[in-house]
């Protein structure tokens, strides 16, 4: 890092989580026992797997029924007052 100014080492280290207060190495071990700096993250339940699966399930229906219906216009190919 020669031709650096210590303004510019000191931004590029604070870029890369490297700012002098603990967050260096520290940061990235803490995500092998299953936290996020501090923050544990539990398996989600049964009943929100669920409804995450009905949820995207209706979400990729719904977009497959509105390129079926819109597609042509979406992409171009016919103006929309056109039937």
């Amino acid at each position: 890092m020669s031709g650096m100014g210590p303004g510019m080492l000191k931004a590029s280290r604070a870029l890369l989580g490297e700012a002098g207060h603990g967050h260096g190495h520290e940061y990235v071990k803490s995500n092998i026992a299953g936290k996020y700096n501090g923050v544990v993250i539990h398996p989600p339940k049964p009943w929100q797997r669920r409804a995450a699966t009905f949820f995207g399930a209706t979400t990729c229906l719904w977009l497959m029924w509105r390129c079926k219906e819109d597609g042509a216009v979406f992409l171009g190919l016919r103006h929309p007052w056109e039937h």
